[in-house]
């Protein structure tokens, strides 16, 4: 598992993994091309969120699954294929990934400012913001076998999905940004520990 944590685990990998064997097996995407596409799903949704209308956010949430689906396929399809450039593509992934989700959250809030005027939207909007910047530097180096789990997918989960389903952004979005944070520090210390272990660990 990846830093992305529950929303990718739970909604994202269960779809994208038949998409990425399917790709492996009958076409010769290759895992840049889906990155391209996630990418350009996600810019599309992010557009979509900005014009914060009930339509519009329904069109953002469907192009915003779909690129998250063609992000995770991309990844996956490079190591199902063991794909020498994997590693680029990892990297390339991870850069594009933390882009796209938080253009998608920002779109979002800034949508809701720009309908309502409501300053709390800016304000939550920087929290999306340092709490994915804080989360960043405490997991940044950690072996990737060491799960999370919340993460950065979670917090723009909370403001393209929950908050617009429920109403109710400031609790929504306040409640994933802890939950990211403590993540992050149950992350290093599961790291510790793990370290700690001794080497003749089964």
């Amino acid at each position: 598992m990846t830093r992305d944590g529950w929303w990718s685990a739970r909604a994202i990998d269960p779809l994208a993994g038949p998409l990425a064997r399917a790709v492996v097996d009958r076409t010769p995407v290759t895992p840049a091309q889906l990155t391209a596409v996630a990418a350009l799903l996600c810019m599309a949704a992010a557009g979509g969120f900005l014009q914060a209308g009930r339509l519009w956010w329904a069109i953002g949430a469907v192009l915003y699954l779909a690129g998250g689906v063609a992000d995770r396929a991309a990844l996956a399809v490079a190591e199902l294929r063991a794909d020498r450039d994997g590693r680029f593509y990892r990297w390339l992934r991870e850069a594009l990934t933390r882009c796209c989700f938080l253009g998608c959250a920002l779109g979002a809030l800034l949508g809701q400012f720009a309908r309502t005027e409501d300053p709390v939207y800016p304000l939550l909007a920087v929290l999306v913001v340092g709490a994915d910047l804080v989360f960043r530097a405490l997991t940044e180096g950690l072996p990737a076998s060491v799960p999370v789990r919340f993460g950065l997918a979670d917090l723009a989960f909370a403001a393209c999905i929950a908050g617009p389903l429920t109403g109710l952004y400031l609790p929504v979005i306040v409640v994933a940004a802890v939950a990211v944070l403590c993540s992050g520090l149950s992350t290093v210390h599961r790291a510790w520990t793990f370290a700690a272990e001794p080497a003749t660990r089964t």
